[in-house]
């Protein structure tokens, strides 16, 4: 199986155990989305899986998780919240203020790698300033990113980028 399928597959049982989310058939294109309500998000901070990422930073936690994994959720209005992805450790996300001034010189530098290729990043050298989205190697992480664009780069181009990335996000 995938790590797709495998990650969503880890994050249905989760909120179903939990009853967590709702899920809702869009009327236009027939596709489901899932939506989480201040409550959810109340309850993933009890349990200490919830992470603010609105102002980006390396993501941090458990690797090749086979059990849970590192969600997305963007604020779509008062007490609504949307599951839009997840992440790989390794991936960085940047400030919406650096995205705005810099989409450019981003989209030059994320070279469209496959994200789910395993690039060993254990060895980087992660510079102090580095922001970071610290996950605590928890097995169900969620990271709450801003309602306006964020960046973000896949672990390949963190390898290979990530002291230029940290001095851009260091003017932001």
């Amino acid at each position: 199986m995938k790590q797709r399928e495998t990650t969503e597959r880890n994050l249905y049982f989760y909120l179903k155990t939990h009853d967590l989310g709702q899920h809702v058939k869009s009327q236009d294109s027939n596709e489901f989305h899932l939506f989480f309500s201040e409550e959810d998000l109340n309850f993933l901070r009890s349990r200490n899986e919830f992470f603010e990422g609105q102002e980006g930073g390396l993501i941090e936690g458990l690797d090749r998780n086979k059990k849970g994994g590192i969600f997305l959720l963007q604020k779509i209005s008062e007490n609504k919240y949307k599951y839009s992805g997840f992440l790989i450790p390794g991936f960085f996300v940047t400030s919406v203020k650096s995205f705005q001034h810099n989409k450019d010189e981003f989209s030059k530098l994320e070279k469209g790698y496959n994200e789910f290729e395993i690039y060993d990043y254990t060895n980087l050298r992660i510079p102090e300033n580095c922001k970071k989205i610290d996950t605590e190697d928890k097995v169900f992480s969620f990271v709450l990113l801003s309602n306006y664009s964020q960046f973000i780069f896949t672990r390949k181009t963190v390898i290979d980028n990530l002291t230029r990335l940290v001095e851009i996000e260091e003017g932001y």
